[in-house]
């Protein structure tokens, strides 16, 4: 692989690491998280972070709220 490639895959790999439904995505695999929810998403990943935990086979969400900014509704 070549230093362009290098710096790519290692850019690539931290993006991937910080977007909000990666992170609580990978969070609630590894930790249990019982009962009943109530969801509360704020900031410009919050709908993304919501869809994660949403989705998770494991959580059980009885309401929500996903505050964020125009345009980023995923």
């Amino acid at each position: 692989m070549n230093h362009k490639n290098n710096i790519k895959e290692i850019f690539l790999a931290g993006v991937d690491r910080v977007l909000g439904y990666n992170a609580v995505k990978k969070f609630l695999d590894v930790n249990c998280v019982p009962g009943d929810l109530n969801l509360v998403s704020i900031g410009k990943a919050g709908s993304s972070m919501a869809i994660a935990a949403l989705e998770h086979p494991s959580i059980k969400i009885k309401s929500g709220l996903v505050i964020t900014k125009r345009d980023h509704l995923e």
